[in-house]
Order: structure tokens, then C-alpha cells, then sequence
């Protein structure tokens, strides 16, 4: 398919697409229930770790997870004791159990007592080296090797859906009101697609990929594709491609 005729029919679709329609359903509903942006950043990147799996069982679960961390969980997290973070111990979702849930708030209290926003880690480098830095960070937390395998390690070209997905929503000023754009030293257009089975499978019927795998290589291959029809926001096509396959 020609890329002007592709992106005609992409933009028709991001046309149809309202924040009323798609936040309700989507996990992105859960920072969208936070007013202050620590606590929108915080409860995004718990809630994108939760997601895989359909979206009504991830918000269930993310909301399990923050619920006990109060109207402000980024206010509770950065304070709490060992022992209020212990409810963590009882979580499970998926593969997902409370000992990596544990972990993770424990990992994410460290780095929020040093840093004000995760947004650090991606100043002045690329998103790559920036997830890259943000894993290595989260990892200094003693932890059990369980733990490892929910936070993806992009330099062993794992796509890193979840974590570009943080990503989308935390940079990303659209104007439709669905993603945040609350950082302001990360550019939208050096994003990467948050690849995953839906939008690789629209993305092989648009032939913007002819790759089987869905790993970093092929999320880049079509981030390089979607750039040509958006350099500044090439990954407002990631809720085209999720529509086709999944749609509200």
C-alpha cells in the first residue's frame, strides 16, 4: 500500500477516536483518575507494568494495587514504612505476584525519594538508553531474579510494549485528551511504538513491517514507517493500529 493512502486511512481512523469512547475502557483510565501529575506518573507506570492480558482484568488489578496507597500514592509511597507496604505481599495478577509487586513499590519508593519524576532517566539521551537507565535503577532494589522479567530489557531487544506505552502516555500532548503529555524533556517524535500482537498484526496487513517477530527490531522497523506519515508524533498511530484489531 502507497504511505499516502495508508495514512489517509490511518488518519480517518485517529478522526473517529474520542477520549470518551476510549479512556473509560482502557487502563489509561486509572492515571486519569489522579489530579496531581506525580501521582498520574506513578500510577501510569504501575498500571502499564500490569498490562497485558484483556484491559478489563488489568484496570481490576491495577486498581487492587493502588487503591490501599490512598487519593495520593505518590505522596504514600515516598513516606511509607515497611510495614505499610506489606498489603503489596497479597497481590497476584497473571504472572505477576506479590513478591514482584513488593519489590516493585520498594524500587519505585528508592528512586522517588532521589528523584521527583522518572523523567530523569530519559533527559538528554536516547528512549533506549533512557529504559535502559530506568531498569538498571529499578534493579539496584535487592530483588529475586521472578522480578526481572516484568520490567523489559530493551538491550536484549525485548519491544518493551509496556514501558513504550509509559512512554506515549507520560510525553505525548494529544489533543484529543488521552495521553498525558506531562514531560517536557522528551520528545513525541522519538517515541517507539508499543508493539504488541494487535498492532504488529495491523501493522503486517498495512505492510508496514513484513517481520514475524514482535521484538524491538520490527517495533523500530514501524516507528521508521510511521515517522514518514508524522515526524513530531509518529506514534499517534499506535491507537489506529490498536483499533483495527480491537475495536472500542
Amino acid at each position: 500500500m502507497q504511505m499516502e493512502a495508508l495514512k489517509e486511512i490511518l488518519d480517518q481512523r485517529l478522526k473517529g477516536l474520542s477520549a470518551e469512547s476510549f479512556i473509560p475502557s482502557d487502563p489509561i483510565s486509572i492515571p486519569h483518575s489522579y489530579n496531581n501529575q506525580q501521582d498520574i506518573e506513578l500510577s501510569a507506570f504501575l498500571t502499564s507494568l500490569l498490562s497485558w492480558g484483556r484491559r478489563d482484568m488489568i484496570i481490576r488489578a491495577a486498581k487492587t494495587l493502588l487503591s490501599p496507597m490512598g487519593k495520593h500514592p505518590h505522596e504514600f509511597l515516598i513516606n511509607a514504612n515497611v510495614k505499610e507496604i506489606k498489603f503489596a505481599e497479597s497481590f497476584v495478577y497473571r504472572t505477576m505476584n506479590g513478591i514482584d509487586a513488593s519489590f516493585l513499590l520498594k524500587s519505585l519508593q528508592n528512586i522517588y525519594q532521589q528523584n521527583t519524576s522518572l523523567q530523569h532517566f530519559f533527559i538528554d539521551k536516547s528512549v533506549l538508553e533512557g529504559l535502559t537507565d530506568l531498569r538498571e535503577a529499578l534493579l539496584k532494589t535487592p530483588h529475586e531474579k521472578r522480578s526481572e522479567k516484568h520490567i523489559a530489557n530493551v538491550a536484549k531487544k525485548a519491544a518493551g510494549k509496556r514501558l513504550n506505552m509509559f512512554l506515549r502516555w507520560m510525553v505525548r500532548h494529544d489533543e484529543k485528551g488521552i495521553d498525558f503529555g506531562i514531560w517536557d524533556k522528551v520528545s513525541a517524535a522519538n517515541l517507539i511504538l508499543p508493539l504488541d500482537v494487535h498492532t504488529a498484526n495491523s501493522a503486517r496487513k498495512f505492510t508496514l513491517t513484513e517481520r514475524k517477530q514482535n521484538d524491538l527490531k520490527t517495533a523500530l522497523e514501524i516507528t521508521e514507517k510511521l515517522k514518514l506519515m508524522d515526524s513530531q508524533d509518529p506514534i499517534k498511530y499506535d491507537f489506529a493500529l490498536f483499533l483495527n484489531d480491537n475495536p472500542v
